[in-house]
């Protein structure tokens, strides 16, 4: 007999309960209070807002078998970005305590909004393409210290949008989805024998994952971090942004808005803002599959983002 999953009460109260029950048992953390349940997958991971030594902070809380390992990772790289984006207005968010074994980490409770739901509620575009410059210097400055030159892997990321592209449940956007990848291999071509540059980058990088306070930005979620070519963030930024319809210069460039493009390309060396960039374009808009829950205005929002791509890559 299949085990019923549990409802969401009942998974927030049982990831709240191992919560306390860790947090009991530690000499650092045993004063720590939880507040507030803030997202629980069930068997996974959960959120949770609460205080630590007078201030308010969120425990992460990786429940899965990989737990430990995983947050032992992301602990390291909240240390390592920190270290050089700890002031300022582009900081990354500050680390406080750990219990490895159990998959947990504490670190400061940002008092901010999410960027992107904060650009919705401006109705100044300058203001907005403003901010959306300052993410992508976020970007570059949290990728600098690391970077490096690059043999371009081309195949690799070709394969894994192949797959993905795939699995595409709507007809119409499977159609255009096979002229961007016919584009990227085009392009792909025209690569081979170019220099990426890589660098410890987010992994998962949009809007959301930045808070904005009072013209501070700071980054947070940087459990995916690794060695990646550094297009593939900007890309998703841009993709991230075309797909929510957040295009505030009313200017299109590939399908992405265009003041957006230039403000994550402006660090770039031409063949890369060029080529590379589009290139990243295509896969992200390729992995990143419609899911068929969505409501009808994001499949005629990817379905926008899709037509102009192809469109302008063509002319890559």
């Amino acid at each position: 007999m299949t085990k019923q999953a549990p409802s969401k009460e009942e998974a927030q109260a049982q990831a709240t309960r191992r919560l306390e029950d860790v947090l009991s048992r530690d000499p650092v953390l045993c004063g720590a209070e939880v507040s507030e349940v803030l997202r629980v997958v069930a068997g996974n991971r959960a959120i949770f807002a609460g205080e630590f030594a007078g201030q308010s902070v969120v425990f992460r809380f990786l429940m899965h078998d990989g737990g430990p390992a995983q947050a032992a990772k992301e602990w390291r790289e909240m240390v390592r970005a920190n270290a050089y984006m700890n002031q300022g207005p582009l900081r990354s968010v500050l680390p406080l305590a750990q219990i490895v074994d159990e998959g947990l980490i504490v670190m400061e409770r940002e008092t901010g909004r999410p960027l992107l739901e904060y650009l919705r509620s401006l109705q100044a575009r300058a203001l907005r393409v403003d901010l959306i410059n300052r993410a992508a210097g976020w970007l570059s400055t949290y990728c600098a210290p690391t970077l490096k030159p690059m043999a371009p892997n081309i195949d690799r990321w070709l394969r894994r949008a192949s797959e993905s592209s795939a699995t595409q449940p709507f007809e119409h956007l499977r159609g255009l989805e096979q002229g961007i990848f016919e584009q990227m291999q085009r392009i792909g071509d025209k690569m081979q024998n170019m220099t990426w540059q890589r660098a410890i980058s987010h992994g998962d990088f949009h809007l959301n994952n930045l808070f904005h306070q009072d013209g501070v930005l700071t980054g947070f979620d940087l459990g995916g971090s690794g060695r990646l070519p550094i297009y593939k963030d900007r890309a998703r930024a841009l993709t991230h942004m075309s797909r929510r319809g957040m295009v505030p210069s009313r200017r299109r460039c590939l399908g992405m808005d265009a003041a957006a493009f230039e403000a994550f390309s402006a660090s770039l060396e031409p063949n890369e803002a060029d080529l590379a960039l589009p290139f990243f374009l295509g896969f992200e808009t390729l992995v990143r599959v419609e899911g068929s829950s969505l409501p009808e205005r994001r499949i005629k929002l990817a379905e926008r983002m899709a037509t102009g791509l192809l469109e302008d890559l063509k002319q890559v």
